[in-house]
């Protein structure tokens, strides 16, 4: 039995990080909302964040995105999707702004 605890140890003593590299958690597109940005797919997985990009205009939704999901600079989505970098700043703060409101009153 010594020797067993020298080389043994419980699982709940394991620390978490280290209990996620024994499995792999499946992943089901069912369980994403995928948005798609001229071309690139983007899985979103959180429904409340979800619901807050739909109700956004197709331009706004695209520049959080690409700045949030894919981190992209507000010059690299400018040359993206064909807009001033200065437009792109604004539109990402205001959004921000818009979607926070929309988050807190659905909670």
């Amino acid at each position: 039995m010594k020797r067993r605890e020298k080389h043994e140890c419980l699982f709940s003593d394991i620390p978490d990080y280290e209990q996620s590299r024994f499995g792999e958690l499946d992943k089901y597109e069912s369980d994403y909302t995928v948005f798609n940005i001229l071309g690139i797919e983007v899985w979103v997985e959180d429904d409340q964040l979800s619901k807050a990009l739909k109700t956004l205009t197709e331009k706004k939704r695209n520049i959080i995105l690409l700045s949030y999901f894919m981190d992209m600079s507000d010059s690299e989505i400018s040359e993206f999707i064909k807009i001033p970098r200065s437009n792109v700043q604004y539109h990402r703060t205001k959004t921000l702004e818009a979607m926070r409101k929309i988050m807190e009153e659905r909670k």
